[in-house]
């Protein structure tokens, strides 16, 4: 987010499919850019805010120039392909032992929302959002941070979702940001923090990816986290890793990081097992072979495989078969 100070003018390119987000407590003109054939380029009000209320443009059909003539009061603005606007505050402290930012009560709850500001430079990161416990006596334990959604209606209705998203790519092809969840670090002989997880748990599958023939796998495929096998071939069928190379740039992962993933074979001969095997910088360690659905061996041992993906260097993976 950028501030124009008292009366201020600024001009502001924003990128075809992006929008502006204007907010004053005085109201702003927003002017773009325009130009005809044989004629000087001409700025036409695009619109005047009103004061105390966000004003969002609709997304540029084309890269264009806007320029913003800010009142007595500071404006704010921000682009982006989903840019909002809010007043900022200064440094809060409180007098009494408990401390409370709450959005407005009215007959939709007001929200509340902790922003980073916005680069004013391109290619520099924006500003960071923390919320950190309070610091403890020299023995006692550190605050707690607690993201809760709200309880459900005193009658009826459900709780609130807490939801933790890691921020959308935009432009250019841009990787989505991950969401990291971490014990705290132990200091000495101290045991690392656990990450704790209560209540049931569920997961995101898609459809599983399902192979006929003999294949190189790609990493989109392993991502899906279910593969079935269905052939007739009368031999086993090999099942080739992709390339450290290819996984890597399919996957944000840090060296240590690892994924799971499942092979079923669904052949109905004996002889039609499936065999994975090793790709270039991507290594097998355990059994490779997963047997058919057959009664005298699948029927018997499992038809089933569990897998587990290890990057273990840059470009380099290991996969383990671990049940």
């Amino acid at each position: 987010m950028s501030t124009i100070y008292s009366n201020g003018t600024v001009n502001v390119t924003v990128p075809s499919g992006e929008k502006i987000a204007v907010y004053s407590r005085s109201a702003a003109k927003i002017y773009n850019r325009v130009g005809y054939p044989n004629y000087p380029d001409t700025w036409a009000l695009l619109a005047t805010t009103t004061a105390g209320t966000e004003y969002l443009s609709a997304a540029m059909s084309a890269a264009t120039e806007i320029r913003i003539e800010g009142g007595p009061a500071e404006t704010y603005y921000e682009v982006g392909s989903a840019p909002s606007i809010f007043e900022p505050l200064a440094d809060q402290s409180f007098a009494d032992a408990t401390g409370l930012i709450s959005g407005l009560a009215a007959a939709q709850g007001g929200s509340v929302e902790y922003k980073g500001g916005t680069s004013s430079t391109a290619g520099n990161a924006g500003g960071a959002a923390k919320l950190t416990g309070g610091q403890p006596g020299a023995t006692g334990v550190g605050g707690a941070v607690i993201l809760a959604g709200g309880a459900g209606g005193a009658t009826s209705g459900a709780g609130g979702a807490a939801t933790l998203n890691g921020g959308a790519g935009t432009n250019g092809n841009g990787d989505g940001g991950n969401v990291d969840i971490e014990g705290g670090a132990p200091h000495g002989t101290g045991k690392k923090g656990m990450v704790r997880l209560r209540g049931v748990q569920t997961i995101a599958q898609g459809n599983p990816t399902a192979k006929t023939v003999a294949a190189t796998l790609t990493i989109a495929e392993l991502l899906t986290g279910i593969l079935t096998g269905t052939h007739t071939a009368g031999a086993t069928q090999a099942y080739t890793l992709p390339t450290g190379t290819l996984t890597d740039a399919g996957v944000q992962m840090a060296v240590g990081d690892a994924f799971d993933w499942v092979l079923i074979n669904l052949s109905a001969a004996a002889v039609d097992t499936i065999t994975l095997t090793a790709g270039t910088d991507h290594t097998i360690v355990g059994n490779p072979i997963v047997q058919s659905a057959h009664s005298s061996t699948g029927g018997i041992y499992g038809n089933s495989a569990q897998f587990r993906t290890r990057k273990t260097a840059a470009n380099v993976y290991v996969t383990y078969r671990i049940a």
